[in-house]
């Protein structure tokens, strides 16, 4: 008997997409079908790394408490890039209108999140997604009420999620993900064409 290989794998692109934050980090992992032009959300959870300081209460007494904050943000990123392997990696980029100091601190925490996936895999491809890209990919400006974004990225209908992820308990930060995750998807569904 000839069996037929199924190579939808070979169709799939994987992602870790991240709502960048100095104490709140969303990430998603999501799966980019490329003939299918669909999203499956394998994974979606926000590190609040005040609340997970533990071993590195220490080090956060020594260097401060963002040093510390953001060495717990460095372990949940190298967790999530090792359990999953994610080809590439989508990251909000911060909001250049912010308070200067504000601005500052989440471009030190882009680059943590940079110097970490280099330490894994030099070769992860990293993009950097303005909030405006995300929010216009979801089509956020069309919904109007309270949560605009969250009210878009449920309406979306090429978004699948994976069994025990329910799209509507997901919080405001990894709902941002899927923003920074369908601007990237629709991107290279543009360019990508399997047949």
């Amino acid at each position: 008997m000839i069996v037929i290989p199924d190579f939808d794998d070979a169709y799939l692109y994987r992602g870790m997409f991240i709502d960048n934050g100095t104490d709140t980090m969303g990430v998603s992992i999501i799966d980019l079908d490329l003939r299918r032009k669909r999203l499956q959300v394998k994974f979606s959870e926000t590190c609040t790394a005040s609340k997970s300081l533990g071993r590195y209460e220490g080090a956060a007494d020594v260097h401060g408490a963002r040093f510390g904050r953001f060495q717990v943000l460095r372990g949940f990123i190298i967790q999530v890039v090792d359990i999953w392997e994610p080809s590439m990696v989508g990251i909000e980029s911060p909001f250049s209108h912010l308070h200067a100091e504000s601005f500052a601190t989440l471009r030190e925490s882009l680059h943590v999140v940079r110097e970490t996936c280099w330490e894994i895999s030099p070769h992860l491809e990293i993009d950097l997604v303005p909030p405006t890209s995300a929010k216009k990919a979801v089509n956020a400006k069309s919904y109007v009420g309270k949560n605009p974004m969250r009210d878009a990225v449920l309406a979306l209908t090429d978004v699948d999620y994976d069994e025990g992820i329910d799209p509507e308990k997901l919080d405001e930060h990894c709902i941002d993900t899927i923003g920074v995750a369908k601007f990237l998807a629709n991107r290279i569904f543009e360019q990508y064409s399997p047949f």
